[in-house]
């Protein structure tokens, strides 16, 4: 009995040794995470860390130990506009999911932040999401008797209207909105519990 609670101890330590060291490396590479009331996933191993940060107002990346085999943790830093942001998340999210002999069943991909609500880091699955970018002139339209119904959000004060209760909502996010500003709105949705398409669009 000691031994397995021994056991459970000592896999505690080691998760909190691995949320501190992504912690320490973000702060190294200069990403500033987004804090935000938006509840996740708290433990995670196996993983690959890839930075995105603002080096002399330029998007930088780094994703030097990146290992196909593992969970791939996104340290965004929250004031990079996301139209920098999600076009180079897309391709790399689509590279991780592609099947090859180094593929590991299992492995997922995970937007990293504090939540607000514990005051820990937590992990944002994003693996269910289609980000397309595109125009505002080319963004979906839906008519008025469709269930679902096109929400622009062009700034990070957004909360939905009652009479879309029973709607499904279509997201679009304008470009210029911070990291920090989508993992808000994606909190206030969360909290609201809508019904979301899985589709994001990004103008």
């Amino acid at each position: 009995m000691k031994i397995k609670k021994q056991k459970q101890t000592m896999k505690k330590i080691f998760i909190a040794i691995v949320l501190v060291s992504i912690v320490i490396s973000c702060k190294k590479k200069g990403v500033k995470l987004p804090k935000v009331p938006l509840n996740g996933k708290e433990k995670m191993e196996n993983y690959s860390s890839i930075w995105f940060f603002n080096e002399n107002g330029k998007l930088n990346l780094n994703q030097n130990n990146r290992i196909s085999s593992t969970h791939w943790l996104f340290n965004i830093d929250k004031n990079l506009p996301i139209s920098e942001v999600f076009p180079t998340v897309t391709k790399m999210i689509r590279k991780h999911n592609e099947k090859s002999p180094h593929k590991t069943e299992g492995t997922n991909n995970y937007f990293s932040y504090a939540n607000a609500n514990t005051d820990k880091l937590n992990f944002y699955q994003i693996d269910s999401i289609t980000y397309k970018i595109t125009k505002k002139v080319n963004l979906p339209k839906f008519k008025a008797l469709s269930d679902t119904i096109l929400i622009t959000v062009e700034n990070p004060n957004f909360t939905t209207k009652e009479t879309f209760k029973n709607k499904i909502l279509q997201i679009a996010f304008k470009g210029t909105l911070s990291f920090q500003n989508y993992m808000q709105v994606k909190a206030a949705l969360q909290k609201e519990k809508r019904t979301i398409s899985k589709t994001e669009y990004i103008f």
